[in-house]
């Protein structure tokens, strides 16, 4: 069964770059569900057209710049974005990385470059899901143990693990531990500290 093409949303106030970075993509065997020229058009299209990925220059024209929708594009939508941008000064490069960018490709493009952070980019977000996933499993895991115990012993508190003595007991070698042993039978066949 062939896997699905990766929807990938671009903005890009540039026409002819956008044009051609349309026309590498779906060469490359990307979906590019839509070229946008602003950060307020790509906010408000991002929810019906739900991309997998969004290739997005910085500097766009408009109220907002391609880092700040970057920031709510992560926050909203938790959306990977690649910047490509012809900007590499070290302000504008701490921008992005601020904005938890996913790649960083700069102008002029070379093909390889983009197909590689795009890749990038899908690995990383992949593998942050399964992080997420994993996380709320053992959250959802944890409160259903705590919620077990409390149904089952009402009455008693959750044992807390006490500190270890200052000095350790000697345990004689003639003192046998069964494996049917209760803790206050195993805690009485230790002789008292001195």
């Amino acid at each position: 069964m062939p896997q699905p093409r990766l929807k990938i949303m671009l903005v890009e106030d540039d026409t002819i770059i956008g044009r051609y970075l349309s026309e590498v993509l779906e060469e490359g065997g990307y979906d590019v569900i839509q070229c946008l020229s602003n950060g307020s058009d790509a906010l408000r299209a991002a929810v019906p057209l739900k991309p997998d990925l969004v290739l997005m220059d910085i500097s766009l024209p408009g109220d907002i710049d391609g880092v700040e929708v970057a920031r709510q594009f992560k926050t909203l939508h938790d959306l990977p974005v690649v910047f490509i941008t012809a900007h590499s000064d070290r302000k504008t490069i701490e921008r992005a990385r601020d904005a938890d960018c996913y790649g960083y490709v700069l102008k002029p493009i070379i093909d390889a470059q983009v197909f590689a952070a795009i890749e990038m980019a899908v690995q990383r977000s992949n593998l942050e899901g399964k992080v997420r996933a994993s996380e709320e499993e053992l959250r959802l895991l944890s409160a259903h143990l705590q919620t077990a115990q409390i149904g089952r012993h009402p009455a008693r508190r959750v044992p807390r693990a006490r500190a270890p003595p200052k000095t350790a007991a000697f345990v004689p070698p003639l003192v046998q531990i069964g494996a049917h042993d209760s803790p206050s039978a195993v805690l009485d066949a230790i002789p008292a500290q001195r």
